[in-house]
């Protein structure tokens, strides 16, 4: 399994499966691991063992998550928003805001930009 994992997660993840030996406790792990044809994805790897009355090993239960796409999407939400705030931040001569009516009738601005050279909203 330690092969599969990206060599820059190995340490970390040595480091992790021994504390939880160790220690007989469950463990949480987050790295990246070798698919079949070469790529890497981002699992959750979390688990937990079973240990005898003499509190040897005798069996690991886990589950991996791929979190790849939430990751990139997260990622992708963050580029996006660092985006809206440049433009928001200099628009030249105006704002940028948004309007909101509910349901009732009754209308918000639950964003309003910055005005330029102003500093209150």
């Amino acid at each position: 399994m330690v092969a599969l994992v990206h060599p820059a997660d190995r340490a970390a993840f040595a480091q992790e499966i021994l504390r939880a030996r160790t220690t007989k406790s469950g463990f949480e792990l987050t790295y990246r691991l070798r698919c079949k044809e070469g790529s890497y994805r981002v699992v959750e790897d979390k688990g937990y063992f079973f240990v005898d009355r003499t509190g040897a090993i005798v069996h690991a239960v886990g589950f991996l998550v791929d979190i790849t796409e939430r990751l990139q999407a997260e990622e992708a939400l963050r580029q996006s928003e660092a985006r809206f705030q440049r433009i928001a931040t200099n628009f030249p001569g105006g704002m940028i805001f948004q309007f909101l009516r509910r349901a009732n009738g009754s209308i918000a601005f639950p964003y309003v930009s910055p005005m330029p050279g102003n500093s209150t909203r």
